[in-house]
């Protein structure tokens, strides 16, 4: 039997992740062979998954064919059992294996000690998450104390901020002077955005673009990964894959939630980390 994923366009990267790992945590317990497609996957540059990653084997149909196989993509999991978040956390260590070259990109950027902020604009605060300041922020975190500090978002006017409200720090940040929040489709909301001149959509992006920004997003996250403290918010996919990469170091704002680990849900879901949060719909 085999259990094949393909990775689409149906929703934002670690979405979708969470829906392999889902996928393959299933695979694993009943034993099945597991494999991907990733043609179609919105990051697909030339070698799709292989772009960023150097772990799990592509579906081929010639040489399975014949084989009892088992499909699943975002969100169409076909009614399968939930998994405890426990399982997520080994998931992530066997298969989110990041290239050579993207390692080497990360480790460049860190120093002996720095604490990382990861702070979501863009398209997150249409209907996911409410706006907080950036001087909020700091303030809840108290990462202005920190010497080293390394900035991770979709917005280089959050990058800027903190310059300005962290005078005593060494700020450290690639993200670019163009970014304007990240949004993944052409939405009315952008039309009547201050910035929508500067903003274009993944959905109008080329491969090129996606894939240039899909690297230093990578990059950038796993800086914060192996931060000595890493703050980042509650509401979004990118913060509960932090969390469960690296349960020690990653901490949550506006509060500071334990993760129960022995809940059975899979983290793309809102109410995944925090049952009394409502979940996607």
């Amino acid at each position: 039997m085999i259990i094949l994923f393909e990775l689409n366009r149906k929703a934002g990267f670690y979405s979708e992740f969470f829906f392999l790992c889902w996928a393959y945590i299933h695979a694993k317990a009943m034993r099945y062979r597991f494999y991907i497609t990733h043609k179609n996957w919105t990051y697909t540059f030339k070698d799709g998954w292989h772009d960023y990653f150097d772990s799990l084997e592509v579906f081929d149909p010639r040489e399975h064919a014949g084989i009892d196989t088992i499909k699943f993509s975002h969100g169409n999991m076909n009614g399968i059992p939930n998994y405890p978040l426990s399982m997520y956390v080994d998931c992530i260590k066997e298969i989110y294996l990041l290239k050579p070259y993207l390692l080497k990109e990360s480790s460049l950027l860190q120093c002996e000690k720095y604490a990382a902020l990861v702070v979501r604009r863009g398209d997150k605060l249409i209907a996911d998450a409410s706006f907080i300041s950036t001087e909020d922020i700091i303030s809840i975190t108290n990462i202005d104390s920190e010497k080293n500090i390394f900035i991770q978002s979709d917005d280089f006017r959050v990058v800027a901020d903190v310059v300005k409200l962290c005078p005593s720090s060494e700020i450290v940040s690639i993200v670019p002077p163009t970014s304007f929040g990240s949004y993944h489709g052409d939405s009315s909301y952008i039309k009547s955005h201050p910035d929508k001149n500067h903003i274009t959509p993944l959905t109008k992006k080329t491969p090129n673009e996606i894939f240039d920004q899909t690297k230093s997003f990578l990059v950038g996250l796993d800086v914060c990964i192996h931060a000595d403290v890493c703050w980042v918010d509650s509401s979004s996919n990118v913060s509960r894959f932090m969390k469960l990469a690296s349960m020690e170091n990653v901490q949550f704002y506006p509060k500071n939630t334990m993760v129960d680990l022995t809940r059975l849900r899979c983290p793309a879901y809102f109410d995944s980390l925090f049952p009394q949060t409502k979940p996607r719909k």
